[in-house]
């Protein structure tokens, strides 16, 4: 191949490349809207990586000869295993992200709920990460980051009355001393719920459910991460 050939492929290669850069950039753009999960963001990462990679090596396998057919088709392969083992790192790369923006507060003016809804986020998170099947390679930082998450669920739910067993200042908090789930109904019908300025008693006691199913996801979390520590040892 002479000079000129060669420049010309990496040209396209950069050019490729910089498409790549763009798609990435506008998927981010995408999951800060909403628009994209945390496990959907993932898979157009890994699709716009797959196609920019096919494309860059297209020139390789179709100007070779029949004879050298198979030795070529080995190199991309070579390149094609190597580009997977990336994309499974730039994965967790991604969720650890995640996991770390979900215990961001999200702006507005702050009221006194039974939800802290970092819960959500974190959920939303970890239900993607379950579903990739790494929440056994993810447990450790899934576990840290829940600490935190669940503990400002309990002090949600405390503002209303709503008993947690356990419960202690954050250095002595032990998860494994919670409940593992709470009966939502059993708990609401003991309370003695107040309507608030922006919601009325009805309201009130379906947020504190809310909370409650919350809570029960959190802990379904711990167990899950628990158990997935216990395999990887």
């Amino acid at each position: 191949m002479g000079k000129g050939n060669v420049f010309g492929v990496r040209f396209e290669r950069l050019i490729i490349l910089s498409f790549a850069i763009i798609f990435w950039f506008f998927g981010f753009l995408l999951l800060r809207a909403g628009q994209l999960s945390g496990g959907e963001f993932v898979s157009y990462l890994a699709l716009v990586s797959a196609v920019g990679f096919v494309l860059v090596f297209l020139n390789d396998v179709q100007e070779i000869s029949i004879v050298g057919n198979v030795v070529k088709l080995r190199e991309v392969r070579i390149e094609a295993e190597a580009v997977v083992s990336d994309l499974k790192e730039l994965r967790l790369i991604v969720f650890r992200g995640l996991l770390q923006e979900s215990l961001k507060f999200g702006g507005g003016l702050a009221t006194i709920s039974p939800i802290d809804y970092r819960s959500e986020r974190f959920v939303s998170v970890c239900e993607d990460i379950k579903r990739m099947g790494l929440v056994e390679v993810l447990s450790g930082e899934i576990l840290k980051h829940l600490k935190v998450v669940l503990y400002g669920q309990c002090a949600a739910l405390k503002n209303y009355q709503v008993g947690i067993n356990g419960w202690c200042g954050f250095d002595d908090f032990d998860l494994s001393g919670l409940v593992p789930k709470m009966d939502a109904e059993k708990v609401v019908s003991s309370l003695d719920v107040m309507p608030r300025v922006d919601k009325n008693e009805f309201e009130v006691k379906e947020e504190i459910k809310m909370g409650i199913s919350y809570y029960n996801k959190l802990m379904h979390i711990y167990w899950l991460c628990m158990a997935g520590s216990e395999r990887g040892r």
